[in-house]
């Protein structure tokens, strides 16, 4: 039920949205959020937006794995278009980091599967070490790509991205000056 009640929000929240960015950015919403250029889809401001992309982000991935019949992942995949959209028009950074994490579980979680259904096609009855082996398989993948990170920060790649000059993307712009 309360899947149902949020899924029956997002036309209300996209409407809304649209509205605010294309029509009448003063709807719902205070002066201060409009000259900042966010919208917030009359969810109290642009973070509540963004905790409410949040929760919706990982539920639309798991329904359009989920679902079986093309019709629903198509309609599925055009409202999660739609908030992937919306998450960089209300500039919230912490519906960019969850999104970055619900990625990154989803990819876990993901290569882990493949993983194991390709363990179990080539070795009969697996033992432990194999399950051991994909196990740090996986964990070496994430740990590498956030040591690439943290060299990158520490050769200063990022210094010289304050004197970008902006895109027009307010998540982007807001993550530049972060």
């Amino acid at each position: 039920t309360t899947l149902i009640v949020m899924l029956s929000t997002c036309p209300v929240v996209i409407a809304v949205g649209f509205y605010q960015y294309f029509i009448n950015p003063y709807f719902g919403t205070s002066t201060f959020w409009v000259e900042a250029g966010r919208i917030n889809s009359t969810l109290t401001d642009p973070n509540a937006l963004g905790g409410y992309i949040i929760i919706m982000f990982p539920v639309f991935i798991s329904l359009i794995i989920y679902l079986k019949k093309w019709y629903l992942k198509v309609a599925v995949g055009l409202f999660f278009a739609v908030f992937t959209y919306f998450s960089f028009l209300c500039g919230s950074r912490s519906a960019f980091a969850g999104i970055a994490v619900a990625v990154a579980l989803f990819v876990i979680a993901g290569l882990s599967m493949a993983l194991r259904n390709l363990i179990k096609k080539k070795v009969r009855t697996p033992n432990k070490s194999i399950l051991i082996s994909a196990v740090t398989i996986v964990v070496l993948f994430v740990i590498i790509f956030s040591a690439t990170l943290g060299i990158m920060a520490k050769n200063k790649v990022f210094d010289n991205i304050d004197k970008f000059g902006g895109t027009g993307i307010i998540l982007v712009d807001r993550m530049i000056e972060t």
